[in-house]
């Protein structure tokens, strides 16, 4: 038997990243109901950011950095 969703949800067009199955839509969060709580927020990746000041005039700019 086919399961219906509750009236507060409804499918769209986005899938599970991990199984492509259509995800539903529970209030402000993507549920799949295999793999529970979807998140579309890109994951941030630090930058490695060396900085070289070699006057005692450039100290200020690089400390605020």
């Amino acid at each position: 038997m086919e399961e219906k969703p509750d009236k507060n949800e409804t499918t769209s067009d986005k899938y599970c990243p991990k199984c492509h199955h259509p995800l539903t839509e529970v209030g402000a969060f993507w549920i799949c109901r295999q793999h529970g709580l979807v998140s579309f927020e890109k994951l941030h990746t630090a930058l490695r950011i060396f900085l070289s000041y070699g006057h005692y005039a450039d100290k200020e700019l690089v400390c605020r950095i």
